[in-house]
């Protein structure tokens, strides 16, 4: 946690379902700096009204979480919100200024069930490692760029990135939570990911190289959605990991241009990975570069099958006008 001295806790406490809105007005000074707010449990900068009118509360950790808004009230430019011990908040929305929020060595986590945005950039820089959970079954869109070090963990919901990052830290998915990138919304190659029974998923046309071994605790799956053009993911060499579980590789396309690698050989994956790997029911093969395709390929698989049905069909045609004819 940062070093901070203790502020004296107003005896209003913040309720479960709530929004509420940092006091940009009055709530402010922390550090020395007016543009600088202590968003803890025990520092009293909330209102309950948009208006600023009402008493100023420390936060609560609430379950359910309680929403936050950024910069109510006068405009104060950019603005930092030091996180002065583990925050859970709902959704963190923007409404004034430019906002980051300085984590510190200290855990954010955002549990909703709501869709939202979240438009301020998030660090730990000086004060780290920070990290960033992800709970509730919402989608959080991430539309500016993070840099954070103690990892990012989704075990709800969707965390989908809108922008490229500096870094997120080791990235874990559990069971129920998915990661969605996009065309424009990379992760540092050093990043190391972490399937835990979770899903990553593609929202469009992707390039994302990894330079670290995939990791996989639980059955898990990489989408690689449609309609998007050709996407390409790449992981470093993997056989030295031990995968638990089937890696469902889901709307592949090699036709499409879709291509999925591990390391630069035939030799990324171990035996056992590579029969754990399952292309929506098709087994896996690796080549000579460390492409991961299906096998028997989809797309020739259905022209097997369409030629073998067309063969039996004018086999069986042939029959009954032979007999016919007799």
């Amino acid at each position: 946690m940062l070093g901070l001295a203790l502020v004296s806790v107003n005896s209003s406490q913040l309720h479960a379902q709530s929004i509420f809105y940092l006091d940009t007005e009055n709530g402010g000074g922390f550090g020395n700096n007016p543009n600088s707010f202590l968003w803890a449990t025990f520092s009293p900068v909330w209102t309950t009204d948009s208006s600023g009118n009402s008493s100023q509360v420390a936060w609560s950790n609430a379950t359910p979480a309680s929403n936050a808004i950024l910069g109510n009230g006068a405009s104060v430019g950019a603005s930092t919100a030091f996180l002065g011990g583990n925050i859970s908040v709902g959704t963190l929305s923007v409404v004034n200024g430019t906002w980051t929020v300085n984590i510190g060595s200290n855990t954010l986590t955002f549990d909703s069930a709501s869709h939202s945005n979240l438009d301020a950039t998030i660090t730990d820089s000086g004060s780290g490692p920070g990290s960033v959970v992800k709970t509730g079954s919402g989608t959080m869109t991430v539309t500016t760029t993070s840099n954070y070090t103690g990892g990012t963990t989704i075990s709800g919901g969707a965390l989908r990135f809108n922008v490229a990052n500096t870094s997120i830290g080791p990235t874990a998915i559990n069971s129920g939570g998915t990661l969605q990138l996009g065309a424009s919304s990379t992760l540092p190659t050093s990043t190391t990911l972490t399937l835990a029974g979770g899903t990553l998923a593609m929202t469009g046309a992707f390039d994302q190289s990894f330079s670290t071994a995939l990791a996989m605790s639980a059955g898990s799956t990489i989408n690689f959605g449609s309609g998007f053009g050709a996407s390409a993911v790449a992981f470093g060499n993997s056989s030295g990991q031990t995968w638990t579980g089937t890696l469902l590789v889901s709307n592949f396309s090699t036709a499409g241009g879709d291509t999925l690698r591990f390391g630069t050989s035939s030799s990324a994956l171990s035996g056992a990975q590579l029969a754990a790997i399952s292309f929506d029911g098709f087994g896996a093969q690796i080549d000579g570069s460390g492409f991961v395709t299906p096998v028997p390929e989809p797309e020739t698989y259905a022209l097997f099958v369409g030629a073998t049905v067309l063969a039996v069909f004018s086999y069986r045609r042939r029959q009954l006008s032979a007999a016919a004819g007799g």
